[in-house]
């Protein structure tokens, strides 16, 4: 009988021990979901109606270019070298471009090895000005891209129209920026 109630004990605590820990597990859990539910994480590309900030790049063409030279409507693809999505989004944008048939409306921004992007540089040029950057260059920093690929609508007074990741991204500017 001793040993009965010695058991009886034993399973009691454990499952103490095991409804305690559940507790804790589940508050954790609460914690994390409100975390990410929360939006504690930025999104990698700039948030509609930011301002530009200030650079000075020159195209592959040779032709100088600042955040003055951003006109409305003007849409800009930042594009790396060994980016699988870029590998994806950069034809896209390309074919835009070329459809649109102005040059002057898209800027190609692209990071890495010159010699890795001759391919991109030589199907973008023609349909788009083109500019090589490096991750940390003006140019990335002034439209607070940290990822890639990153498409950009340039609204009015060189402020972010609309931004991500998709060619849906350059369609449609918000509501606020459109008038």
């Amino acid at each position: 009988m001793p040993y009965v109630i010695a058991v009886l004990v034993l399973i009691g605590a454990l499952a103490l021990l095991n409804l305690a820990l559940t507790y804790g597990v589940i508050r954790r859990l609460r914690e994390h979901t409100e975390l990410l539910s929360g939006g504690a994480a930025e999104a990698p590309w700039p948030a509609p109606g930011k301002e530009i900030g200030a650079f000075a790049a020159t195209t592959t063409a040779g032709r100088d270019l600042r955040t003055a030279d951003l006109a409305d409507g003007l849409q800009v693809g930042f594009f790396r070298t060994g980016c699988a999505p870029c590998q994806e989004r950069m034809p896209q944008f390309a074919a835009r471009a070329e459809a649109a048939g102005d040059p002057e409306r898209f800027l190609a921004v692209l990071a890495g090895d010159p010699r890795e992007l001759a391919g991109e540089i030589a199907r973008l040029a023609p349909v788009a000005q083109v500019v090589l950057a490096e991750r940390d260059s003006g140019v990335v920093k002034a439209f607070a891209v940290t990822a890639f690929p990153t498409l950009v609508l340039v609204g009015p007074g060189a402020k972010v129209a609309s931004a991500g990741y998709e060619m849906a991204s350059l369609d449609a500017a918000e509501p606020a920026l459109a008038s």
